[in-house]
């Protein structure tokens, strides 16, 4: 929808086209500002609110639980399987992977 302001000016002066491109301008400022607050409001709509960090303290372990317990369980199974049947290096990897998942399902 186009504003229009009437002028009292006579047409053809220089003060009715001054006049003129004010009003173009007006009119202008006033679609930007209204697109403005219609693009704010979509993005408030958008946005993601920020996780409460403080929480997440209780969360992670809660959600992380069983994973780390079936982490846990399958290292043992490979070390009972496998300790001594591989190299040393292997030996060695394993036992570090019991040790730290065993480490995390008792931290919980």
């Amino acid at each position: 929808m186009v504003e229009r302001h009437s002028s009292s000016y006579a047409a053809g002066s220089p003060c009715d086209r001054h006049y003129r491109e004010l009003n173009v301008v007006i009119v202008l400022r006033r679609a930007c500002m209204r697109k403005t607050a219609e693009l704010r409001s979509q993005a408030a709509e958008l946005s993601v609110p920020m996780p409460n960090w403080s929480n997440l303290r209780t969360w992670l372990p809660m959600t992380c639980r069983k994973p780390l317990r079936m982490v846990a369980s399958y290292t043992q199974l490979l070390a009972r399987r496998y300790q001594g049947k591989l190299d040393q290096d292997a030996d060695e990897f394993i036992a570090f992977a019991v040790d730290g998942s065993e480490a995390h399902a008792e931290s919980d």
